[in-house]
């Protein structure tokens, strides 16, 4: 479903959505000045929780490229990917994927969950091209769910990508205090589920670094 304004405030719904009808929930699509052409990155179903690449001349019509990310051996089993932000930077393509680590036994809404059970954190990419990427860090959070017991302790997802503001980059979230399931138990801190929008910052270019010991 896409919507067009003229001042960011106040948008009309295309008229002719929904422009693609295939399932997916979380999505990061913009133009890119090298292709020359508008560069999506969605989830390919509800289902299947990998990542596939799309392109567009229009931003309405898009052509599907081929799946770019899908869990594999070096994964913790029933790993899925929820979702992808993509910001181009100096040639180089940075993703910040959605990790969706489910239940070992692949359970939607386990009885009992663990404290990772079922959780969502923010890994780190990078990519030349825009459809191999790497994943930085042996794979950890670049953006971890908070504490037990905090407002984000479950799930955290990207909303857009970075901002740059002074000398920092912005990295606004979606944090919950819930687990990701069809009836998800109590927060630990005994009060109501909740979700809130928060902000983490981090230097410009300093996504990744090297240190000694």
């Amino acid at each position: 479903m896409f919507s067009f304004s003229y001042d960011g405030l106040n948008w009309v719904p295309y008229s002719g959505n929904p422009v693609r009808n295939i399932g997916e929930d979380l999505s990061s699509c913009g133009w890119n000045p090298v292709l020359g052409k508008y560069l999506g990155y969605f989830r390919d179903s509800l289902a299947i929780r990998n990542i596939g690449r799309y392109v567009s001349d229009d931003w309405i019509n898009w052509t599907y490229t081929g799946t770019i990310l899908r869990p594999d051996a070096n994964d913790i089993p029933k790993t899925g990917y929820y979702n992808m932000h993509v910001l181009f930077k100096d040639s180089v393509y940075w993703g910040f994927l959605g990790h969706f680590q489910m239940n070992a036994n692949g359970n939607e809404n386990p009885p009992n969950p663990t404290r990772t059970d079922n959780t969502v954190f923010i890994e780190l990419l990078f990519s030349r091209d825009g459809i191999n990427f790497t994943r930085c860090g042996n794979r950890m959070a670049f953006l971890n769910y908070g504490e037990l017991g905090e407002w984000d302790d479950q799930m955290v997802y990207t909303v857009g990508v970075p901002v740059i503001v002074g000398n920092e980059f912005y990295i606004y979230y979606n944090g919950f205090n819930f687990k990701h399931m069809w009836t998800p138990v109590p927060p630990a801190n005994g009060g109501p589920m909740m979700s809130h929008i928060g902000l983490a910052k981090i230097g410009i270019d300093r996504f990744v670094s090297l240190s000694t010991y």
